[in-house]
């Protein structure tokens, strides 16, 4: 048979969050690495003509049952490209969608399979069931920290773990100087109090260590967040940083002295920019990516010296990092049956 598509990408694309932006980046990259050119990729996005401007292939609406179905019929593989989607920490209607989508290309003919996921936290039996049925259905499952390959172990399906996708890219790192600013990210979470004592935390070190501060907002309720904040505490002349796309990285990050926050991609892009990082660990995918990369942690209750912060790692590791994407990407395609 033959397929209009090699692939249709599937994850939480088109919302306007910059991490899962650079995740459909980066996996479209490793596919081009591999002979798949972007014309035979699609992606279900939530904003399909921006994701296609962006990134250059076939978008379609998620939310479009009809046009998805007839876009997986047209498929080879359907692919959950990185972050976490099967959770439960906002609400159980995430796992209900995926579950639906993966049964809907199965139906299709798609060999499903997912590359660079994180799973879980849960909260109810429901979403580890949603969620134990739809990844048990892949064809190959690869994820991206330890917790997530604990679950699957004890779910007794087997796995790849592969380094966040993301460390894949490279920001241009020549044009980064001698840094001044601390740079903070918050996020909304179900525990309001994390992002607000961040953001009080961050004061604290601004002023004590004399270094000003530039928030940075991954997604339009980052900064909906620290505008909050920033208007509730009377600060003046407080930059908020919008990170939107993968140009804005460079431009941002340059001129970092120190970074702080919550977003699992918001610390990724700190460590490929070389900025010592202390990382929130306010779910298990940031907490598994800092302890695979010791990378410090906030324990959320001192105010932590940043001079004594892991920075700059060595070009070798980073390389390396690339390279153990490429691999396990390379030999994952060949798995599920992509290259023939």
């Amino acid at each position: 048979m033959t397929y209009e598509f090699e692939a249709v990408l599937f994850g939480y694309y088109g919302f306007g969050n910059l991490g899962d932006e650079l995740l459909a980046r980066a996996i479209l990259s490793l596919y081009e690495k591999n002979g798949i050119s972007g014309e035979r990729i699609a992606i279900l996005s939530a904003d399909p003509e921006k994701s296609s401007a962006d990134l250059g292939i076939h978008s379609v609406n998620r939310w479009d049952v009809l046009d998805v179905w007839n876009l997986l019929r047209k498929s080879r593989t359907l692919l959950l490209g990185g972050g976490g989607l099967f959770q439960d920490s906002t609400s159980i209607r995430s796992c209900f969608y995926y579950w639906g989508v993966i049964r809907m290309a199965l139906l299709a003919g798609c060999r499903v399979w997912m590359f660079g996921q994180s799973i879980g936290p849960f909260n109810s039996k429901l979403a580890r069931f949603l969620a134990r049925d739809g990844i048990g259905r892949c064809k190959v499952r690869v994820v991206r920290d330890r917790p997530s390959m604990d679950i699957l172990i004890d779910w007794g399906q087997n796995a790849h773990m592969v380094p966040d996708p993301v460390l894949g890219l490279a920001p241009d790192r020549t044009e980064i100087s001698e840094g001044r600013y601390l740079l903070v990210n918050i996020r909304p979470w179900v525990d309001p109090d994390i992002p607000e004592k961040v953001f009080s935390c961050a004061l604290e070190i601004s002023s004590r260590e004399r270094i000003p501060i530039r928030i940075v907002a991954m997604a339009p309720e980052d900064a909906k967040l620290a505008q909050h904040y920033i208007s509730l505490k009377g600060i003046r002349n407080m930059e908020i940083e919008k990170a939107w796309d993968w140009k804005d990285v460079s431009r941002i990050w340059k001129g970092a002295k120190f970074a702080f926050g919550m977003r699992l991609h918001f610390c990724v892009l700190s460590r490929l920019s070389g900025i010592p990082c202390l990382a929130v660990p306010y779910d298990p995918k940031v907490e598994g990516f800092c302890s695979s990369h010791a990378m410090s942690m906030w324990d959320m209750q001192n105010y932590p010296d940043l001079k004594t912060l892991q920075g700059d790692p060595s070009q070798g590791m980073l390389l390396a990092e690339c390279r153990a994407i490429e691999e396990i990407f390379s030999r994952s395609l060949k798995e599920v049956g992509d290259l023939q």
